[in-house]
């Protein structure tokens, strides 16, 4: 660990003369007494910025949700952030593509009636040759989820633009959501997934649509939104290739954990490396709004309150958990069962 090094100065020679005295806790040094006042009020604020942060994303995950992705042909349901249902389906084909967009489930029905969309006389009551099924959620204009008589149709780029499920999904998910329930179609080749144990995979699907081509950087993105960007070389010809094949298949690409401040959980995550967690402290430190500095030459990060070690991955510096002590006066505590990571402040007595 590197170590908060006092140079001569004013502080030194208060030391000295007894003002303040020097001591070693956790493996740094600092003057007791340097900590106090503002400086416990300006930490205190920095804390509160995080759980704020942590605050905000669970504002923005709270109630209930519809996801589709077009490519993966997936639609899942969550719950104040997280995913109690996902189910194959099938979507729009080339020439009548299933609607992208912010869209809200609009009507309900219980073994509805088909009609045709142009030929408004053409009809099929609800029964084993309706293609809807035994449930209706329109979501806009002609389009909605539905069943089907189809059910080899499941997991294909098939229908009129509408959404199939299989029977005994489609009822579980009609039961689950009341109308008003938010829905967002997207069209994502790229699926980055963290799995309860913090376990990530990465899957690439068919550009049926011709409208994304899979380009490294997007897929930097991605990865870079579950704290693993910095630690995977994409420019190795057998994982890109892994990638490129695009076949919707389950790639490992790490494991995570999940920063909590005041038991809101944060979206930033430890990236477990070869036996090692290492946390991005520049993006910690925004977020704390606390300025970091990197030196290279020494291989240290420092902010106003004290230094440690670091070391340089991909773009961002990161460092252990027992290092944000020395840089924010944060404790780390670490949950192996739920994969997370608590940090708690911790503000020394002078």
């Amino acid at each position: 660990m590197g170590r908060f090094v006092w140079k001569i100065g004013i502080v030194g020679i208060l030391a000295a003369v007894g003002i303040f005295s020097v001591s070693v806790l956790g493996g740094y040094r600092f003057a007791e007494g340097v900590v106090q006042d503002h400086r416990a009020q300006s930490l205190q604020e920095s804390f509160r910025h995080l759980v704020a942060f942590g605050e905000e994303a669970e504002a923005k995950a709270r109630g209930k949700r519809i996801v589709i992705n077009i490519p993966s042909r997936q639609i899942a349901l969550y719950e104040n952030g997280q995913k109690t249902m996902r189910y194959p389906i099938a979507v729009g084909s080339l020439v009548s593509p299933t609607p992208e967009g912010e869209y809200r489930i609009e009507h309900k029905e219980i073994n509805p009636e088909w009609v045709h969309p142009k030929q408004t006389k053409r009809r099929i009551p609800s029964g084993p040759a309706n293609p809807l099924g035994y449930r209706w959620m329109q979501f806009y204009e002609v389009y909605g989820i539905h069943g089907t008589n189809q059910p080899s149709s499941i997991g294909r780029f098939v229908s009129n633009g509408c959404v199939r499920m299989l029977e005994p999904d489609v009822e579980a998910l009609y039961d689950a959501i009341p109308v008003g329930t938010p829905l967002t179609i997207v069209y994502d080749r790229i699926v980055v997934e963290r799995q309860p144990d913090g376990a990530v995979f990465l899957a690439t699907h068919p550009d049926m649509y011709g409208k994304q081509p899979l380009e490294r950087q997007a897929v930097h993105t991605a990865l870079e939104n579950y704290g693993l960007a910095d630690f995977l070389h994409l420019d190795d010809p057998v994982f890109w290739g892994a990638i490129a094949k695009s076949s919707g298949e389950s790639i490992p690409v790490g494991a995570t954990y999940v920063l909590e401040a005041d038991g809101k959980k944060l979206p930033v995550y430890a990236t477990l490396y070869e036996g090692k967690l290492y946390i991005p402290v520049e993006r910690l430190g925004r977020i704390l709004n606390i300025e970091t500095k990197w030196d290279p030459s020494r291989g240290e990060v420092a902010s106003r309150y004290g230094r440690s070690y670091g070391v340089f991955f991909g773009d961002e510096v990161y460092t252990e958990p027992s290092a944000l002590y020395g840089l924010f006066f944060l404790r780390a505590e670490r949950d192996e069962e739920q994969r997370v990571l608590r940090l708690k402040l911790h503000i020394p007595e002078g």
